[in-house]
C-alpha cells in the first residue's frame, strides 16, 4: 500500500506539472465560461436588456401580440412602405409606428437597409400581399414571421366580419382549446435527452483522451527501459494501480473543473437564458439521473483505463501504441453507437442488453436513465456486473503488465499475450 501511495502521488504530480495540461484546462474553462455567456453577449451587442419571462399579452386594434417585446420588435429598426394612406393609418395604429418607420418608396427602404439604419423592411400591396426585405438575417430576426401572423389575422378578421361575426366571436373561435390535464409519472424524454447526449459526448472524450495518455505513458517507460528499473523496486500491482488511479483522477479533476465552469456560467447568466431552457435543465438534472451518470461514467471510465494500461504495456515502442489500443477504440465506439441507438429507443431489447454489458453500459445506461425510468433491478445488475468486470480486468492488466516488462521486440497477438500472461509461474 505504501508503494501504491508513492506511485500515485508521483504520477498525479507529474500530470499536473505538465504545462500542456494546465494550459489546456485553463483554456477549456475559459471557453465554457464564454459559451455559457453567449446569451448575455448577444444581448450586450444588440443593445437590449436581459430577456424576461413576462408573457403578458398586448392587444392593439383587434390584433393580439404574444408579448410586449414582440410588438416592440416590429417597430425597432423596421421600415414599411404602404400602398395608401388608409393602409398606413391602419398599420400605424396596430404597430404604433412613428415617422422613422415609414418610407416613401421601396428604393428608399432598400437604401436604409444597405446603410444599416434599419434591419428589416416590408413593402405592402393593396391586397395585403407584401415583400419582406432583409439586408442580413440573424437567427433571432423573426420579424417576417410576426408580420405574417399579423397580416393573416387581419385578413381572417375581415372575412369573419363579412359573415356578420364580431372580433370577439372570431377570437373565441380561434382561441378554443380543449380542457386538458397533463400528468407525467416518469420522465420527459424530449427535455432530458439533449442534456444526456451532451454528457455522453463528454465522457466519450474523457475516456479516449486519458486512456490514450495512460497507454502512451506505460509504453514510453518500456521504450526508455525505465520499466525494468521500476519493476525491480516495487510490485506490478502497485505500479499499474498507482498509474491508473493517478491518470484517472487527473481526468476527473479536469472534467470536474469544466463542469464547475459550466454551472457557474449558467448561474451567472441565468437571467439571460430562455425560461424553456432553464426548465429543461432543471428537469433533466434530477437526482436519479445524476447518480446513475456519475456511477456508470466513473466505473466505466476506470474499466477502460485498465484496458488501455494493459495493452500499452504489450508494445515496446511508443509508435506502436495506436495500433495496440485500436481494438479498445473500436469497442468504445460500439458503445457510443449503442448509446445513439438508445436515444431513439431506450426501452428496446437492444438498449436493455447493451446497458447491462459493462463495456457498453458506461454510455447506454446514463442515456436510458435520462430518457426513461429504468427499473431498479436493471440498475443493480448492471452496476454489479460493472464492478466485477473492473476487478477482473484490473487483475488481467496486472498480469499483462508483468508479462510486458519481460518481453520486448515484435508485436504479438492478443490471444498469445493472454495465454502467456495467465501461465502459472514456476514455484
Amino acid at each position: 500500500m505504501r508503494n501504491f501511495k508513492i506511485i500515485f502521488a508521483y504520477e498525479l504530480r507529474q500530470q499536473f506539472q505538465k504545462k500542456t495540461v494546465r494550459v489546456t484546462t485553463l483554456l477549456l474553462v475559459i471557453v465554457m465560461l464564454l459559451v455559457t455567456s453567449i446569451p448575455r453577449i448577444i444581448t450586450m451587442f444588440s443593445g437590449g436588456d436581459a430577456p424576461k419571462a413576462d408573457t403578458t399579452m398586448t392587444r392593439n386594434v383587434g390584433y393580439v401580440f404574444s408579448s410586449v417585446d414582440q410588438q416592440a420588435q416590429m417597430t425597432r429598426n423596421v421600415g414599411y412602405v404602404f400602398s395608401s394612406a388608409d393602409q398606413q393609418a391602419q398599420f400605424s395604429g396596430l404597430l404604433g409606428l412613428r415617422e422613422g418607420n415609414v418610407f416613401a418608396s421601396r428604393v428608399a427602404l432598400v437604401a436604409a437597409l444597405k446603410d444599416k439604419s434599419i434591419k428589416a423592411g416590408f413593402v405592402l400591396a393593396p391586397d395585403l400581399a407584401y415583400e419582406a426585405i432583409f439586408q442580413d438575417k440573424g437567427i433571432t430576426d423573426n420579424q417576417d414571421q410576426v408580420f405574417r401572423a399579423l397580416v393573416t389575422q387581419l385578413e381572417k378578421a375581415r372575412l369573419m366580419n363579412e359573415k356578420g361575426l364580431s372580433q370577439e366571436d372570431f377570437a373565441r373561435i380561434e382561441g378554443f382549446q380543449p380542457k386538458e390535464t397533463f400528468t407525467l409519472l416518469g420522465k420527459a424524454t424530449e427535455n432530458n435527452i439533449l442534456v444526456a447526449t451532451v454528457l455522453m459526448v463528454c465522457i466519450y472524450m474523457l475516456v479516449i483522451l486519458y486512456g490514450q495518455s495512460i497507454a502512451t505513458l506505460i509504453a514510453r517507460e518500456k521504450d526508455s527501459k525505465a520499466m525494468e528499473l521500476l519493476i525491480t523496486s516495487t510490485r506490478p500491482t502497485s505500479l499499474i494501480l498507482g498509474k491508473v488511479a493517478a491518470g484517472g483522477l487527473s481526468g476527473i479533476i479536469q472534467f470536474s473543473l469544466l463542469i464547475a465552469a459550466t454551472v457557474i456560467g449558467i448561474m451567472v447568466n441565468k437571467s439571460y437564458y430562455p425560461p424553456e431552457l432553464l426548465a429543461m435543465l432543471s428537469g433533466a438534472l434530477n437526482r436519479s439521473y445524476i447518480l446513475s451518470y456519475v456511477f456508470f461514467s466513473l466505473t466505466g471510465y476506470l474499466l477502460y483505463l485498465f484496458l488501455y494500461a494493459a495493452l500499452g504495456s504489450t508494445v515496446s515502442r511508443v509508435e506502436d501504441v495506436g495500433s495496440a489500443v485500436g481494438s479498445i477504440t473500436f469497442l468504445f465506439l460500439a458503445a457510443y453507437l449503442a448509446a445513439t441507438f438508445a436515444v431513439q429507443m431506450p426501452a428496446s431489447a437492444v438498449s436493455v442488453v447493451t446497458s447491462l454489458i459493462p463495456f457498453t453500459s458506461i454510455m447506454v445506461m446514463p442515456i436510458r436513465a435520462g430518457a426513461m425510468s429504468v427499473p431498479v433491478w436493471e440498475l443493480l445488475i448492471s452496476g454489479v456486473l460493472m464492478l466485477l468486470t473492473i476487478v477482473l480486468f484490473a487483475w488481467l492488466s496486472i498480469k499483462i503488465y508483468r508479462w510486458g516488462t519481460l518481453n520486448y521486440g515484435n508485436k504479438t497477438s492478443l490471444r498469445r499475450i493472454l495465454k502467456e500472461a495467465l501461465r502459472k509461474e514456476p514455484r
